[in-house]
């Protein structure tokens, strides 16, 4: 059975997005629920690149939509159980360390703050029509300003990040990502954030910064 989301149950009515291919349903195991396609093979989506690729914008898609209603634990993408009796299970067992999650994301949502290099101006030194050790010396130059202006990068980018934890603002910053922090606001956190961003973005020199949208949280389940 494909899956999507969990989250906690509720009582009221919602209005689900179209799936992948049909249907989807909410199945309810307790306090813990899923949002689920049950007619959606997992063989249905690989059968092209293409197929592929659409059902992984999907996927997506249906995540963020019912994010805008309720909180949720996005699930991976091709997250599958073999029947609708093991995924009941699954809920069941894992039912109280997925409401400590629920709990602890409430009311909050994922945004990508991305850090973009400014380029190194580098006109004034050249290495037309030089030879020999005056070439060697515009090429040591060069390679100097180089490191010199990566080292001025990354002094920078931990002064972001002692912004953020002094602020105490949640935040992930992935060691093989290294232009995205990941930060976990509410409403109020962002607009303190945004305006900490602000002033971040007047005393750092190397970095232009953007956050990004609204989205699920990804990175923090």
């Amino acid at each position: 059975m494909y899956s999507y989301a969990f989250f906690k149950t509720i009582n009221q009515e919602i209005i689900l997005p179209v799936g992948i291919q049909g249907e989807l349903k909410i199945l309810k195991a307790g306090n813990l629920s899923a949002l689920v396609e049950p007619k959606l093979a997992l063989n249905d989506v690989k059968k092209s690149d293409d197929i592929l690729l659409k059902a992984v914008l999907n996927h997506d898609r249906i995540i963020r939509e019912l994010f805008t209603k309720i909180n949720l634990l996005p699930l991976r993408f091709g997250t599958y159980f073999n029947s609708e009796q093991e995924l009941l299970t699954y809920l069941d067992t894992n039912c109280q360390e997925y409401l400590q999650k629920l709990n602890f994301l409430e009311n909050k949502a994922e945004f990508t703050l991305k850090l973009i290099s400014k380029e190194l101006n580098t006109d004034n030194i050249t290495t037309k029509n030089l030879k020999g050790r005056e070439y060697f010396l515009a090429k040591k130059q060069f390679y100097q300003i180089q490191l010199d202006y990566q080292n001025r990068q990354n002094e920078e980018l931990e002064i972001i990040l002692a912004s953020f934890q002094n602020n105490n603002i949640n935040y992930l910053f992935p060691d093989e990502q290294r232009e995205k922090i990941y930060l976990l606001l509410t409403d109020q956190e962002l607009m303190t954030t945004e305006k900490l961003i602000t002033e971040l973005g007047k005393k750092i020199n190397t970095w232009d910064l953007e956050l990004g949208e609204k989205l699920p949280p990804y990175h923090f389940i």
